[in-house]
Formats: structure tokens, sequence, C-alpha cells
């Protein structure tokens, strides 16, 4: 009896597993749950999946904004194979979320400039991820590196995103993901550590800086503007030598809806801002003519 009755219970739990193991395969065939515009682990480093063609519904807003990449993830036209070209670095405020891809301020700057700006925002990055993107940009030959993280830095999370690890076992699993749902990073507090401390941001900034200079490639390091501003990361820039843009635009800049991101007439702004420095480093003379 108690020979049958284990092997009622192992003839069970093999008949489970092998369950478990083809609805997992058939989520891996369905590339379900879906992981939406981003590729890579979402809880340690993510990047835009490439050859999107689609539209993103901004959702403080509620309306929807389209959204093409390149081959290489980037939200623009493949990088450039000879110079000059510049490449801006941050988060969803370098990416523009919320508008047009021709209306983010990299892309406005590009026609102030009549250079090519290559937009490398990807949104939720911190300087965590970003210097790792950093290093590999530079290995493709820019003559400028504008460096525009910050907000993302500065927001308050349930853990830093160095401590952030990659599911492991059962959690690692889309069928563990499909019901637990899974998003970039930590969760947003109100109160808690930064995702990256002002040690900690300017020590990242300091790495791709160093990379940049070792292979003559000039930095311009963008403070992005903030209604609420960053005081602790800002006062660590001091460090920095690196030339240092913090521009101050008014609440109408950004969407009324989203104090975060910068709306048409902010990303013009900004970019109008950022053009007679970047022209500066490029040896050229400024050209632009302010609204």
């Amino acid at each position: 009896m108690r020979a049958a009755f284990w092997r009622r219970v192992a003839f069970s739990a093999v008949t489970t597993l092998l369950l478990l193991f083809l609805v997992e395969g058939v989520l891996v065939l369905c590339g379900f749950p879906s992981t939406g515009i981003y590729r890579g682990n979402l809880h340690t480093e993510w990047s835009l999946k490439p050859g999107l063609d689609t539209t993103v519904r901004h959702v403080q807003v509620d309306e929807r904004f389209g959204l093409k990449t390149s081959s290489s993830g980037f939200r623009d036209d493949e990088i450039p194979e000879s110079g000059p070209w510049v490449a801006a670095l941050g988060c969803s405020t370098t990416f523009g979320w919320g508008v047009e891809a021709d209306q983010a301020w990299p892309e406005v700057l590009e026609s102030l400039l009549g250079v090519e700006v290559l937009n490398a925002g990807v949104p939720g990055h911190s300087t965590h991820q970003g210097v790792q993107l950093a290093l590999e940009l530079l290995d493709e030959g820019p003559d400028v590196l504008i460096l525009g993280w910050l907000v993302r830095d500065a927001q308050r999370s349930s853990r830093p995103d160095k401590s952030a690890k990659a599911p492991a076992g059962l959690r690692a699993t889309r069928l563990f993901r499909a019901f637990a749902g899974s998003k970039k990073g930590g969760v947003t507090v109100s109160t808690g550590p930064y995702r990256v401390s002002p040690a900690d941001y300017v020590g990242n900034l300091q790495v791709v800086i160093d990379a940049a200079k070792a292979r003559g490639v000039k930095v311009l390091l963008l403070a992005f503007p903030m209604q609420t501003p960053a005081t602790a990361h800002l006062d660590a820039l001091h460090d920095l030598d690196v030339p240092k843009i913090h521009p101050t635009l008014a609440a109408s800049s950004f969407f009324a809806e989203d104090p975060i991101h910068l709306n048409v007439a902010g990303n013009r702004l900004l970019a109008q801002a950022l053009e007679p420095q970047v022209n500066g480093l490029l040896g050229r003379v400024s050209n632009v003519e302010v609204d």
C-alpha cells in the first residue's frame, strides 16, 4: 500500500512538471507575456527592441505617439558611419516621451546644428544602466557625447539600482511573469533610497567621461531641467571637470499632466539652449535664432 501511494505521488509530480514545462514552452513560442517595447532583463538591464514600428500610449496625457527604432534599438536612424556626429544619452527625457521623434530635443538639436545627433535615450535608464551603453557608443566614434541622465538617478525607489538582481529559478519563468507581471527597475516610492546615490551618480558619469577623454571625444553634461530640482545630485556634479549646462525651463514647458517630460515647446527650448555649447565643442559657430 505504501509503495503504491508513493508511486502515485511520483507519477503526479512528474506529470505536473511535464505540464509546467509544456506550458512554459508554449509561452516562449508565443512570446507571452510580452516585454512591450523593451528587450533584455527588465529588472537589471534593458534597451529598446530593434525594428519597432508602433505607437505608445502616454498614460498621463492619454494620447499615443509613434515609435520607430533602428536595427540598433535607438529611436533614430542607424548609427552614423562618419562624422561629425553627436550622441545624446539619457532616459525618457532624452528619448522624448510623449512627443513624436522629430519633436524630441535630440532631433530638434540636429536640425539646428546641421549635424547628426543620435537619440540614444532609453526610457527608465539611470546612469547605472547607461554606463555600458555609453561605452559601447564610444566605440562607434562620435565627436561629442551629451550625458542627460539625472531624473531617474534622483528618483526614490524600493531599492538602489545597483542592488537589483535578475530573477532566478521559478521567478525567471514566463509562467511566473504571466501571473506576477514585470516592469522596469524597482518600485517608485515617495521615500526610500535614491535609485542612484549622488556619489554613485558622479562615479558612473566619471567612468564615461574618462573613457570619452581617452578616445578624444568631448563631453557635455546636461543636468536635465526638473520642476523640483534634484539638489543633492546637482551639488555632486561640481566635482566633474567637463562642460555643464543646467537650463531652467518654466512649468509650461512640461506636460501639465506629467511634470517630468517636456512637451513639444519644451523640447525645442532645450535644444536651443544646447545648440551654442554643442557647436562650440564641435569647433563651429552658433547660428541658432532663439524665438
